[in-house]
């Protein structure tokens, strides 16, 4: 077992899947001197096992490790709630939603009171739910922080973040909803 880490660098072999970041290998003696240095100790690492059991340590932006820390408490949550009340048959504790979404809070304090509507409505929110699913992780990431985050960021703010114009994110965001309209029709 040894530990492997992507250092990012301009000048680097290895790239990123959407190539915008350029990395070197360290390993062994040089990824200790690295890691023990000044800059090394100010860098963050998203590290994970291979299936030999070598750490695996990729250098990730700020940014980058909050949407995977968000991400990781939003599982928690939901394998919490899954654990506590069982499987839910419709579910409003899906990915969709996280414990302080606005969207959910709203669409819980529905005073509905006509039965046949009430079901309705459920069967439409796992209609929505089972779309949202099928939608790729970057899909599903851009939809879920334009409509479902509590953090209200716009597409322009979005763009800003992914280093993308704001007309490719409104051309991305009107695919994936096109795609969502094809399913729940």
């Amino acid at each position: 077992m040894s530990k492997i880490f992507f250092i990012e660098d301009k000048n680097g072999k290895y790239s990123s899947a959407d190539g915008k970041r350029r990395f070197i290998k360290l390993q062994g003696k040089k990824l200790k001197e690295y890691l023990d240095s000044d800059i090394g100790r100010k860098k963050i690492f998203d590290i994970d096992t291979d299936d030999k059991g070598n750490k695996i340590g990729v250098e990730i932006t700020a940014e980058i490790k909050i949407k995977h820390l968000q991400d990781k408490r939003h599982r928690q949550y939901l394998y919490d709630t899954q654990k506590r009340f069982g499987q839910p048959s419709i579910s409003l504790d899906s990915s969709v939603f996280n414990e302080d979404s606005t969207l959910e809070k709203s669409l819980m304090s529905n005073n509905r009171t006509d039965i046949l509507e009430d079901i309705i409505y459920k069967l439409d929110l796992e209609k929505l739910n089972i779309a949202l699913k099928s939608l790729t992780p970057e899909e599903y990431a851009l939809i879920s922080e334009l409509y479902f985050s509590d953090y209200n960021l716009s597409a322009r703010d979005i763009s800003e973040i992914m280093g993308l114009s704001h007309t490719a994110i409104n051309k991305r965001k009107n695919k994936i909803l096109e795609k969502l309209r094809k399913q729940l029709a």
